[in-house]
């Protein structure tokens, strides 16, 4: 069962104290008696592979000074954050596809299974809640609205460059195609394990309105818009090279599309009817 936010962010808050308490008695005033101050604002000790091997010098081979690495625990927990998204399995839990990676630990950077193996059993707890509480709030609505804005942004910055270098590779292939495609993934996901969830439904406006007071049904809805308006963006800017129209002419049509969908689409369509009828011209 997942903790709800309050109780997330008090686990969260244990967690970090506890690690804190854990590498404290593991590294000594040594570390922090080196000058480094820490990277981030919970005040975790910054230490290395080098700081580790030193500290347990039986227990591990020195690693290659291409090894070393600033290790924090907000950098642990983002590192095995990360890992648990891009491993996990839509039907696996987060916390065993946490405890699979921990288990095959030969498979993680050096410089995190160096820093992980000499933790004591509650220390590694404390990680473990720390990794789990920071998946917990990268899965949320909000932040896959977020990351869903800046890969379609990515997007039309990337439509843009294309039209304007004449890259078909940059403007068809990666705008028009792939990130339209990969956006298209993220709605199917979150459709596939959230609509059933859901209220209402489409046979009315009122049943629309209940359907959307879902966030992760609402944020399915944003998705299919993003991924739609770049695909057709990147549609309008073949269609006018195809045609021979001047690139000119996408200035004002593709920040409707971007805004505004069906108007942008709509405008490109109108112009391109009184372009048309025009002497054949090549793109400028």
């Amino acid at each position: 069962m997942t903790p709800d936010p309050a109780e997330r962010a008090e686990l969260l808050t244990r967690a970090r104290d506890q690690l804190q308490a854990s590498l404290d008695d593991l590294l000594g005033d040594r570390l922090r008696a080196s000058g480094r101050p820490p990277r981030d604002r919970a005040g975790w000790i910054e230490v290395r592979d080098a700081d580790v091997v030193g500290r347990c010098a039986a227990r591990f081979a020195r690693p290659e000074p291409s090894q070393w690495s600033d290790l924090t625990t907000v950098t642990a927990t983002r590192t095995l954050g990360r890992l648990v998204l891009r491993e996990r399995d839509p039907s696996e839990l987060p916390d065993a596809t946490l405890d699979r990676i921990l288990a095959g630990a030969d498979d993680l950077p050096a410089w995190l299974a160096n820093g992980l193996e000499p933790l004591d059993r509650s220390a590694v707890a404390a990680v473990r809640a720390s990794v789990l509480a920071w998946v917990a709030d990268a899965l949320t609505p909000d932040a896959l609205f977020r990351y869903g804005n800046l890969v379609a942004l990515a997007g039309w910055l990337t439509l843009g460059l294309g039209i304007a270098l004449r890259s078909p590779r940059l403007r068809d292939t990666v705008a028009g195609l792939a990130v339209p495609l990969g956006l298209s993934v993220a709605y199917t996901a979150i459709i596939m394990v959230h609509w059933w969830s859901g209220e209402g439904g489409f046979s009315s406006l009122q049943d629309v309105n209940a359907l959307f007071r879902s966030p992760w049904l609402l944020l399915a809805g944003w998705v299919h818009y993003l991924a739609f308006d770049l695909f057709v963006g990147a549609w309008i800017a073949r269609d006018a090279e195809a045609h021979g129209l001047p690139r000119l002419l996408l200035v004002p049509v593709l920040p409707v599309v971007f805004l505004f969908g069906p108007a942008g689409l709509l405008l490109w369509l109108c112009l391109r009817t009184a372009f048309g009828t025009l002497p054949a011209r090549s793109s400028r």
